[in-house]
């Protein structure tokens, strides 16, 4: 499939349908995973102003930071990749099986992290360069597709493409800081109630990109989408 032209429209409109065809399911993964990671982040802040003299670092509201972040992440895939195959799905009974893969997608984004900084101290390009070509190992791992060596998996399925993800992942990228900004410069003038307003639309953006994720993991595999 590696010469094969990317259909980037037909999976842009996809994985539109199959957010707003279901809708209802990702509301619930907000409120349950990504709002009280919203709430912990503004929380972080007054946890290091209240540390210890010592400067002990506030590891219990970032773990839990972390926690829900990658459940969220976790929880988007899974139901994205159901969806897709045309399974119905239970969302509460998804959610409690996705809180079992959090620690292994949070081994394979430190991972994914820490080639990124290995590749950025040698020269930035191939930092970037190794985000791009393994930015489908997420999703092969949370979707229980692994054959072998997901990250060789992942090479395999991107070589061909590795221009085209590497636009869409710096659109993501790029928006993505747009809010990291913006939730600063409110946080200055709003306080976490002005931050906290901004994460639906955060959300809204991040389920988007890694629907989108999944369903042009679906093409790559030859698999087709039911939205």
């Amino acid at each position: 499939m590696g010469t094969t032209k990317l259909p980037l429209d037909s999976i842009l409109k996809q994985s539109l349908a199959l957010l707003k065809g279901h809708w209802n399911l990702f509301l619930t993964i907000f409120l349950v995973t990504y709002l009280p990671m919203s709430l912990i982040g503004t929380a972080i802040p007054e946890a290091e102003l209240v540390r210890s003299p010592e400067g002990s670092f506030p590891w219990i509201p970032f773990s839990g930071f972390l926690f829900f972040m990658c459940w969220g992440f976790v929880a988007i895939i899974d139901t994205a990749c159901l969806l897709n195959k045309g399974t119905q799905v239970e969302i509460s009974q998804s959610l409690v099986r996705t809180i079992g893969k959090v620690p292994l997608y949070f081994m394979v984004i430190l991972t994914l992290f820490l080639m990124a900084m290995l590749g950025a101290m040698l020269l930035i390009v191939p930092g970037v360069y190794l985000l791009t070509v393994f930015s489908l190992v997420p999703i092969i791992v949370i979707a229980g597709d692994v054959k072998g060596n997901p990250y060789k998996q992942s090479f395999r399925l991107v070589k061909g493409y590795v221009r085209n993800l590497l636009v869409i992942n710096l659109i993501f990228a790029l928006g993505l800081s747009l809010f990291v900004v913006a939730e600063v410069l409110v946080a200055d003038f709003g306080g976490p109630v002005m931050v906290l307003l901004l994460s639906p639309f955060e959300f809204v953006w991040i389920t988007w990109f890694t629907v989108f994720m999944v369903i042009l993991y679906a093409f790559l595999t030859g698999k087709s989408a039911n939205t």
